[in-house]
Order: structure tokens, then C-alpha cells, then sequence
């Protein structure tokens, strides 16, 4: 039960009501006056007061305002009693804030079912105040800011929550009442706090803005702080209250997000390429240094730009679709430079999420050096090509004269034997005739018989009709032997062609076979295998001869470093054709020492050579990869086993790709 104060200047009445509510289990504390009961009140801190109205000595509605306005009393519950209950006293009292109202007279039971109510309620009310209160104190506990409530005279705390401790170095069991907030701030702070926070949130109620607080280790915590100032009823400020939010981490991750902008902008200025992002209207809203560099904007002009100001040809839509769905997309471009030069560039397009926009992002490469470039490149690999062939061609030249030489020799050898045959049938042919006219004459002696033997004697005329036939049949074979390599020389020679031929690749093959005769005939047996019925074949046909000359001459090589100079036995080249689907494959196989295992993945590197120094420079399996991989659309790779040999394929399609094909 509760004590109750009860008020009323008529003591029969007063000790009746005492003694009702004393028998009900409540301690009862009494008063005749207003000023008797408001210290009663003060001291005691009642559960319930009962008072009535109308007393000689005080008003029950001027104690009532007493109680109301005394923050030691202001909450105790407070019944009203009166003996003339009118409704303007109803009135007064509500506004006066009284709890219940009791008209007199009233019976016992009455009072108790008022009092035992009210009392009810209050511990109700008090019950759930302290779970509220328990409920805010774990909150105020597990919050990471600093919370504290500060006596709004002298700035002590009254509170401080475990964050607060923890930031400004307390112990959690440490009074905190005996420090000023302003101890733990800079001086400037404390200026702020004096001359802006404290003015602002008397006036206004609140102030918020950041401040830096210094610990009592001395370590100086950037926060973000707010002060609230909190009135009672009668507009009296009760007490501060300030929140701290430690800034350290949000300013380090500032500090980071700052730095790596920069590092970010500085990474991207320093790219070769215009680097542009826009939104799907087109509108620029980031361009690096490059851009500027390249199109003659200054970056505040282009960001007054939309990006279809910067190409030539392509239509909005065109370009707006371009890289849709976050697809990757790369393309040929005509841009225009604020001058109004035009330049070609290779664009990279992409779209990606900004900020929760959808964006593109567009990389812009400058191709026109890269175009003078590569013109360079197709001049200087035709030269080198030319160069190469020259090589080839000076390389095989005494192989070449030696194969005309040979020939030419037994030609010339069975022409003077012609000569030599002619004049012993000079001789012969007079004695025939004057024989022939002896025989019209029937005038044959012996001695013209005799003059005719001793002719055909002289001039063996059995050995020349066996022997000239022989040197012109000799002599025809080194003819057209000396044709064939003429004419594979021809083919080989043949200046190429901007443009794909169809060609012989069989005959091809061949002449290029025949004019590096000399350089495998000594160590290796030719044997070829020609598919007949081998359709043309789309090639330059120049460098394609090139290409042969290459691997039939590194067969050879190949088979010399196995058999020396062939005089113990020879090695095996074997070049074939075929036709495989819609492409034609060439073969060509030597018995040489296969490639070793270190060299395969460098074999068509430039300047990669495995052959001693001066006979090999390391280009012609690189050029030849080019040639038909680059200009043919073709393949080239092998097989190879060490100490057995090696086999090189070419695979050329037999179709020319179209434009949109390369």
C-alpha cells in the first residue's frame, strides 16, 4: 500500500477519511492548510494527495498549482475534494491538472474505489515509466555514439552513455558529473559551442554541426554533434542532451574515396585514349584529359556536348543501340575535332551501372598513326618479302647455273659431235654421187668402188648412224630440261598480285621444286604425291612460292644434319596435295631430326632460327606463317617427332572470304 496525504482544514471530517483508508493498509499523513501540505508533500514525496477546495488557511487548487510547479512534487497523483460541486470547480481543477474529483458528501466506499484506482493507475503508469526507462537505458548503452545530458547551468554531465566514456577515456564506473563538456574540446570548440550551439539550441531547441572533441589521452575525434535543450511544462530548460557522431572513419574513408578519385583521374589523364561517359541521351558527364587533348574541347565544353557532336556518319539511334545490354561493342569511326578535322578512330563501347544509372561508357582510339603505320608495314613486309625472295633467288643461283650448266654442257658436247659427224659425211657424199653418176652411166670401175669404200671406211658411217641419233635425242632432253627450269624460274620470279588468283597449285609446287633442285638433290630422294584432280586454288601465288621454297629448303637442311653430304645414303622429301573438305592441304614431310621440344612454341617467332650462325635469319617460318595465315585466311602448323622428322601442313581455303568475312 501507499502513503497518502490527505489535506482539509475540518478535522472531524479529515480524521474519518484517515481513518477509513489507515484501516484499508495505507500510512496517512494529514494537513489543515495548503502550506502545511506542500512541505509534507516536498518531504515525504506522497503516492497520493487528497485535498479539499474551500479551507480557511490556502486554497486546494492554489496547492495543487504548488504541487504541479515544484519539479519534486510535480508528478504525485492529486485528488480534488469539495462540498459544493459545481461544474466551474470541475473546470478549475482539470485545468489546475487534478487527477480524480471526490464532491462531498461521499461514502467510504467511494473514496477507497477512487484512491485504490488512482493508485493502481499510478503504479501502472510508474511500472511502465520504468520499463520505457529501462528500455531507452539499453539503447542509450548499445548506441556507438556518444549520448550524454548536460546541467544546462554549469555544462556538467549528468549522464554519459558507455560510447561516450569509451571516446573521451572514461572508466565505465567513473562519475562523470564532476566534468564539463567543454573540457573535452579545442579551444576553438569551446568558442563554437559558447557563441553558436548553446545560443542556437536555447533559441531554437536544437544546433547541429561538427566539432572535434579531445579525449583524455589527448586524441582529437571529428564528430558530428548535436545539442538539444529540453523544457518542462512551464517552458523552463530542464536539462541538455548531446549526441556525438565519431566522424574518424567517415573522414578516413573521405580521405580514401578522395585519394583514389585522384589516383583514379590521375590513372585515367595519363590514358593514350578519350575516355567518355555519358547517359543514353547522350549527354557527357565525365571526359579525361585525353579527350580534351584529342578533340580541341576544354572538359567544361564537353560537358555542354553531346557525344554524337564528336563522330561524323553514324545516325543517334545507331549509336544509342550500339552497346546495348551491357555488351561489349567495337567499332570503326569517323570523329571531328572542334577545328572540323576529321580523323578515324576505333571505338569501345560498353554500358554499365553509375550510381544506380545506366550509362556508357565509350573509349575512343586514335587510329591514324596506326593506319600510316600499318601502310608502312604492308610497304616494308612487301620489300622484306621481295628482299627475302632476292635472297632466296641469289641463294640458289649457283645451284640454278649449275643445273642450266649441266645440260647446256651434253648439248654443246653432242652439237660438235653433230659438227664433226657433218664433215665425214661431206667427205662421204662426193664419192656417193660420182657412184650415183657411174651408175647412170654404166660407167662403175673398180677403182670408183674402191674410192667409195675407203670413204665410208674413213668416216664410220656405221658409228654416226648409231651415235647421231642418240646426241639428238641427248640433245632435245637438255633442251627441254633447261625449258622446264627457265620456266619454273618464271613462275618462281612471277612479281605477286594485290589480288587472289585461282592457280595451278600442283604445277606451282613443282616449279618451285625445280628451281631448289640443287639444294636437296645431294641428300634427300623427291617424291611427290599429287592429288590430280585438285580443283584452282585462290593464292598470291608469289609469296605462296615463297612459302615452299622455305620448308623444302629447310627440309633439305633438316636432312643434311642426318645424312651429311649423302654419300652413305640418302633422306626422303615428300611433298603431297589433297583436297580436305573446303580446304586444300599441302604436305611436306623430310626424314631430317624432328624439331627439339624447347623450340616447338617459338618456331614461327621472327628471328627465332635453330640453325647455326650465318645459315638461317629467323624469318622465313615467321613471314611464311604470315603469308598464309594473314593473307591467305589459311593454317599452317606441324608434326614432329625428334630423330625421325618432321611434317609441315598448309591448309589454304578454297573460297576467298567476302569484306565483311576478313
Amino acid at each position: 500500500m501507499g502513503t497518502i496525504l490527505i489535506v482539509d482544514d475540518e478535522i472531524g471530517f479529515r480524521r474519518s477519511v484517515a481513518a477509513a483508508l489507515h484501516r484499508s493498509g495505507h500510512q496517512i499523513l494529514e494537513a489543515s492548510n495548503s502550506s502545511e501540505a506542500l512541505d509534507l508533500a516536498v518531504e515525504n514525496q506522497p503516492e497520493l494527495i487528497i485535498s479539499d477546495v474551500c479551507m480557511e488557511e490556502g486554497d486546494g487548487l492554489a496547492l495543487l498549482k504548488s504541487i504541479r510547479a515544484d519539479p519534486r512534487t510535480a508528478t504525485i497523483p492529486f485528488v480534488v475534494m469539495t462540498g459544493q460541486p459545481d461544474f466551474q470547480g470541475m473546470v478549475v481543477g482539470a485545468e489546475q491538472a487534478a487527477d480524480a474529483y471526490l464532491p462531498k458528501p461521499f461514502s467510504f466506499q467511494t473514496l477507497l474505489t477512487t484512491v485504490e484506482h488512482r493508485l493502481g493507475r499510478e503504479k501502472l503508469l510508474r511500472r511502465s515509466a520504468e520499463e520505457i526507462k529501462g528500455q531507452l537505458q539499453r539503447i542509450l548503452e548499445v548506441s556507438p555514439d556518444l549520448i550524454g545530458i548536460i546541467e544546462p547551468k554549469t555544462k556538467h554531465f549528468i549522464f554519459l552513455n558507455v560510447a561516450g566514456r569509451k571516446m573521451l577515456g572514461f572508466a565505465e564506473s567513473s562519475d562523470v558529473s564532476r566534468h564539463n563538456l567543454s573540457a573535452f574540446l579545442l579551444a576553438s570548440g569551446i568558442e563554437r559551442l559558447e557563441k553558436e550551439a548553446y545560443p542556437s539550441a536555447m533559441r531554437d531547441g536544437m544546433w547541429a554541426g561538427e566539432n572535434i572533441l579531445l579525449s583524455s589521452f589527448g586524441r582529437q575525434i571529428p564528430v558530428k554533434q548535436f545539442l538539444q535543450a529540453h523544457r518542462d511544462q512551464h517552458g523552463t530548460i530542464s536539462y541538455l542532451s548531446t549526441i556525438a557522431h565519431d566522424l574518424s572513419d567517415d573522414k578516413e574513408a573521405q580521405a580514401a574515396l578522395k585519394a583514389s578519385e585522384t589516383k583514379f583521374r590521375s590513372l585515367v589523364d595519363s590514358l593514350p585514349d578519350a575516355v567518355i561517359i555519358h547517359d543514353l541521351l547522350g549527354r557527357i558527364v565525365f571526359a579525361n584529359a585525353r579527350t580534351s587533348d584529342l578533340f580541341g574541347y576544354d572538359l567544361d565544353e564537353l560537358k555542354e556536348k553531346e557525344i554524337w557532336n564528336l563522330f561524323s556518319g553514324p545516325s543517334k539511334p545507331e549509336m544509342q543501340g550500339s552497346a546495348a545490354h551491357g555488351r561489349e561493342h567495337v567499332r570503326e569511326a569517323i570523329c571531328v575535332r572542334k577545328s572540323g578535322e576529321e580523323f578515324p578512330a576505333e571505338v569501345t563501347e560498353n554500358q554499365l551501372e553509375l550510381n544506380g544509372e545506366r550509362v556508357q561508357l565509350s573509349i575512343i582510339h586514335d587510329i591514324s598513326s596506326r593506319r600510316k603505320l600499318e601502310r608502312e608495314r604492308q610497304i616494308m613486309e612487301v620489300q622484306l618479302r621481295q628482299a627475302l625472295k632476292l635472297e632466296s633467288i641469289g641463294q640458289l643461283a649457283a645451284g640454278i647455273a649449275h643445273e642450266i650448266n649441266t645440260p647446256t654442257q651434253y648439248i654443246g658436247d653432242n652439237t660438235r659431235f653433230l659438227q664433226d659427224s657433218f664433215g665425214s659425211f661431206s667427205k662421204l657424199l662426193p664419192e656417193y654421187e660420182k657412184l650415183a653418176q657411174g651408175a647412170k652411166n654404166s660407167s662403175i670401175t673398180p677403182e670408183l668402188i674402191q674410192s667409195v669404200e675407203k670413204a665410208v671406211a674413213e668416216a664410220d658411217l656405221e658409228y654416226l648412224l648409231s651415235e647421231i641419233p642418240k646426241a639428238i635425242q641427248q640433245s632435245l632432253e637438255g633442251v627441254e630440261r633447261v625449258t622446264k627450269l627457265v620456266r619454273a624460274m618464271k613462275d618462281f620470279s612471277h612479281p605477286g598480285v594485290s589480288e587472289k588468283t585461282a592457280i595451278d597449285l600442283n604445277h606451282t609446287i613443282d616449279s618451285t621444286i625445280t628451281v631448289a633442285r640443287n639444294e636437296w638433290k645431294y641428300v634427300a630422294n623427291m617424291v611427290l604425291d599429287f592429288d590430280a584432280a585438285l580443283p584452282p586454288v585462290p593464292c598470291h601465288a608469289a609469296e605462296l612460292n615463297q612459302v615452299i621454297l622455305n620448308l623444302i629448303v629447310n627440309a633439305a637442311h633438316a636432312i643434311a644434319d642426318v645424312v651429311g653430304d649423302g654419300n652413305g645414303g640418302k633422306g626422303t622429301i615428300t611433298v603431297s596435295t589433297a583436297k580436305k573438305e573446303s580446304c586444300v592441304e599441302i604436305r611436306i614431310q623430310d626424314t631430317g631430326t624432328g624439331i627439339p621440344e624447347h623450340a616447338r612454341q617459338k618456331i614461327f617467332e621472327p628471328f627465332f632460327t635453330t640453325k647455326e650462325v650465318g645459315k638461317g635469319t629467323g624469318q622465313g617460318l615467321a613471314i611464311s606463317r604470315s603469308v598464309i595465315v594473314d593473307k591467305h585466311g589459311g593454317r599452317i602448323y606441324f608434326e614432329t617427332e625428334v630423330g625421325q622428322g618432321t611434317t609441315f601442313i598448309i591448309q589454304l581455303p578454297l573460297t576467298i572470304p567476302s569484306h565483311s568475312e576478313k
